[in-house]
């Protein structure tokens, strides 16, 4: 059986100005309620109903990500 891997990036730009970049937890699930088409609103739904907290987007320490 298979998993999902759920986790939220956030890519501020690199000038050196830009904020942090930013990511959350990443969450787990063996049960295909989420895939990657599944919007934000309903995996933060799917998170609560599980007892867990919603994601939160946290600062990196280092680094940069690039989304593309």
């Amino acid at each position: 059986m298979g998993a999902t891997i759920w986790f939220h990036i956030k890519d501020n730009g690199e000038g050196r100005g830009d904020p942090a970049d930013q990511m959350t937890v990443l969450y787990l699930y063996f049960d295909p309620i989420i895939d990657c088409e599944t919007p934000l609103d309903e995996v933060i739904d799917v998170i609560k109903a599980q007892g867990d907290k919603p994601p939160i987007l946290m600062e990196i320490m280092g680094g940069n990500i690039q989304v593309k």
